[in-house]
């Protein structure tokens, strides 16, 4: 029991009385032992029987002997029965490598407990900590953005301030001040822009890259066989709108073959559709280009494909993005580069494709970031991905899933898989159309 001795033992001393506990009134012995500086039998007892203040009071002996091992295995105990000073002390332990290995993760958590039980020293450390990593004040964030970060030059008629492109968070007057604000701002503008891009990257996409049938208006299928573009104009219809076409072509003599979408005459020979692509990728169509790249992929033109995807993919193509991915994970067409195979994966799942938000998924997985690969299979399940779904059912069984996320991405998967269905669509299926030939998915 902690309680204030000075008054008590001057009234024993005054008065010639045994020295006894205040509270307890046990005999109190006035040595280091009182205060578990030593184990000796009356701190020992104490501990034996788990009391978190005797626990506390032996790990501070252990700490000034310099044993930090054993230290931190007393305020463990004590912190694990509630006590805020072992966890403040804890929190030290992590910071300074004490016993334990440096983790900052752990040194907050504890500073975190301890401030909840009413630590007034653990929550001085945690505004410190707040204030170091970033601004805790709204309104300086506001005025931060009215005037230079580096100099305080207001913005007005003469001065255009413009924004920093990484965080978004601080203006400047001129590229010197940039220039001379960037060794304080660096850290704290990297942190932000980290945030930044992962607000974006885990959004959940309306759609699939694909989007919708210009004809029928359902969600495109996400599996290549079940999709073609047209050479003419380079739109991606399902196989239902396409079968559908072709069948009543055939069932009419009279009938040419034309394309379902903007009724040009279809090319009898590839070389005649390969011009009308050609066409398409003068005139800047970046899905006609997207079409060049896997066309020149799978003849083993790696360097055309890589020239076609780059284009594509600087108009914001997410599927020249995942083959540019490819291009630089398997060092096709040029050297590998796992920095920008990410970069581009990454811009590929935020455009919508399941297949490069599955590829994180797993880079994500093997990293050990447990988190962000439950969270990359998830988008990609609610967009109908089945390789994702089986993942996060593989996930939920090894419990890194918790169960309302599992069932709200089964009811996502599914409703997405409905969705793309249609008889028209079943009726192209059965049909047995090959009409992947002149699709543009591959690597998937």
């Amino acid at each position: 029991m902690v309680v204030c001795m000075p008054m008590e033992y001057l009234r024993e001393r005054e008065k010639g009385l045994e020295h006894k506990c205040p509270f307890c009134r046990d005999p109190l012995l006035l040595s280091r032992d009182t205060i578990g500086s030593v184990p000796g039998a009356t701190s020992m007892k104490r501990v034996e029987a788990n009391d978190p203040m005797a626990l506390c009071c032996m790990a501070d002996a252990r700490y000034e002997e310099g044993n930090y091992v054993d230290a931190f295995e007393y305020l463990t105990k004590a912190a694990g029965l509630g006590d805020a000073e072992s966890h403040y002390k804890l929190s030290k332990l992590y910071l300074n490598g004490e016993g334990v290995e440096k983790d900052e993760k752990k040194q907050i958590h504890h500073l975190e407990e301890a401030a909840i039980a009413g630590h007034p020293y653990a929550r001085l450390c945690l505004a410190c900590y707040e204030d170091d990593i970033e601004s805790v004040d709204p309104e300086a964030d506001t005025n931060m953005m009215m005037c230079c970060a580096s100099c305080g030059t207001a913005e007005g008629d003469d001065i255009k301030l413009k924004t920093c492109t990484a965080c978004k968070s601080v203006r400047y007057c001129s590229v010197e001040c940039q220039r001379d604000h960037r060794p304080k701002h660096k850290k704290a503008c990297k942190k932000r822009a980290a945030e930044l891009r992962d607000e974006l990257l885990f959004k959940q996409p309306e759609s699939s890259h694909l989007g919708d049938c210009p004809i029928c208006l359902l969600p495109l299928p996400i599996k290549e066989e079940q999709i073609t573009m047209m050479e003419c104009c380079s739109k991606v219809i399902c196989n239902g709108c396409s079968i559908t076409n072709l069948i009543r072509e055939l069932d009419d003599e009279r009938l040419e073959p034309k394309c379902a979408f903007c009724r040009c005459r279809v090319p009898s020979q590839k070389s005649d559709a390969k011009k009308n692509t050609m066409k398409r990728v003068e005139a800047n169509d970046m899905m006609a280009m997207c079409f060049m790249a896997n066309l020149s992929y799978e003849e083993g033109n790696y360097v055309d494909s890589f020239k076609y995807s780059s284009k594509a993919a600087e108009m914001g193509d997410a599927d020249s993005n995942y083959r540019l991915s490819i291009l630089y994970w398997r060092g096709r067409g040029v050297e590998k580069d796992e920095k920008k195979e990410m970069h581009h994966l990454e811009e590929a799942a935020i455009g919508g494709h399941p297949a490069a938000r599955y590829n994180l998924g797993v880079h994500d997985l093997n990293k050990g970031r447990m988190d962000r690969a439950v969270k990359h299979y998830i988008i990609a399940a609610n967009l109908g991905h089945d390789a994702s779904i089986q993942e996060v059912k593989d996930l939920y069984a090894k419990r890194f899933v918790c169960k309302e996320d599992f069932a709200a991405a089964l009811r996502a998967h599914h409703a997405a898989v409905d969705a793309m269905k249609s008889p028209q669509r079943e009726a192209a299926e059965a049909f047995g159309k090959d009409a992947a030939e002149d699709g543009f998915f591959v690597d998937n």
